[in-house]
């Protein structure tokens, strides 16, 4: 039996490492609930819902996408998400607010003409495509008012905030989401990294926080405080926890089971005690202490478990998908 559902929670989605955001909501476990008064999705949320902004802040993998998609995807969050990646921007833009103004523009305009679909990895679960704030008819008003883009920034930005109002509509705070700033590193193929996150934190954002009415959420790599790196344009910076035990790890793997559709499988039926703690260990070995790298592990795991006839995952199948 235990083979059986250790199939079922690969076909499930369970152990997807990298969900799409609409699923992400739907798979995460609040750190607010798993580790107790942490205040991570619950702070979040109300400073968004004053019109603040935020950065979350950890290292790559650790479970800002997943706060992000947590508070920001659903039909009764007063917040309508606007996902900006910052791949649309060339180095030199950064840090010049009329490019990033008219990147917003254009991002907002191509939600509206084409909305986000969710990737079908949860098998069990339906998942809601699309932005929960765009309907057809606040579609088709934004694609008219962003026809136009003025190249100066002050009539860039008129046209930013009549379409930002447009989806606020009368109860809602459109809130732009940098989800992807952790390529900002080096290594990444960047001249001067530091210099472009100093510019994109504490000019762009800065004359965004006083020019622009949204809230933000950026997702920052931690490294980038170590760096002496300052956040003063954001109203607060969030960290997130991590998994602090491996009773907390034991939880996450369990609700992502159920979130997934598995109700009758929990942590022993994929793999065993040693199986367990060695996972634990590894994400508390690595630096980057990442939740995607070790759900990574056990799924390849898992698959090769499945492959050598094996009813769940142990030790030695875990250090040696770990290995590779």
């Amino acid at each position: 039996m235990s083979a059986e559902l250790l199939a079922a929670a690969l076909e499930s989605g369970a152990l997807e490492p990298t969900p799409s955001a609409h699923e992400l909501a739907v798979l995460h476990l609040p750190f607010d609930d798993l580790r107790g008064g942490s205040q991570v999705e619950s702070r979040t949320a109300e400073a968004l819902k004053r019109w603040e902004r935020v950065a979350l802040v950890g290292p790559s993998g650790c479970g800002k996408s997943s706060v992000i998609a947590h508070i920001t995807h659903s039909q009764d969050s007063g917040l309508a998400a606007i996902p900006t990646p910052v791949t649309g921007l060339e180095q030199d833009q950064v840090a010049e607010p009329v490019h990033v103004v008219r990147h917003l523009v254009g991002t907002v305009q191509r939600l509206a003409r084409t909305p986000p679909r969710a990737a079908v990895r949860l098998k069990h679960v339906e998942v809601t495509a699309g932005l929960p704030w765009l309907e057809a008819g606040v579609a088709a008003e934004i694609d008219e008012q962003a026809r136009e883009v003025p190249s100066d920034l002050a009539g860039a930005a008129e046209v930013l905030q009549q379409l930002l109002d447009t989806i606020a509509g009368d109860d809602l705070v459109p809130v732009v989401v940098f989800d992807d700033t952790d390529r900002w590193r080096a290594g990444f193929g960047f001249d001067d990294p530091v210099s472009l996150r100093e510019s994109f934190f504490n000019r762009t954002l800065r004359w965004m926080a006083e020019q622009i009415e949204c809230g933000v959420v950026v997702a920052a790599h931690d490294s980038y405080l170590a760096d002496g790196g300052r956040f003063d344009a954001v109203s607060d910076h969030v960290t997130i926890p991590g998994v602090g035990t491996l009773g907390h790890l034991t939880r996450l793997l369990n609700h992502r089971l159920r979130a997934a559709g598995l109700f009758d499988a929990t942590v022993p039926d994929i793999m065993d005690g040693e199986a367990l703690k060695t996972l634990y260990d590894v994400y508390g070995d690595r630096a980057e202490r990442s939740l995607r790298t070790s759900l990574s592990i056990l799924r390849q795991a898992s698959q090769e478990a499945l492959d050598a006839g094996l009813e769940h995952v142990n030790r030695h199948v875990l250090l040696a998908a770990a290995a590779g």
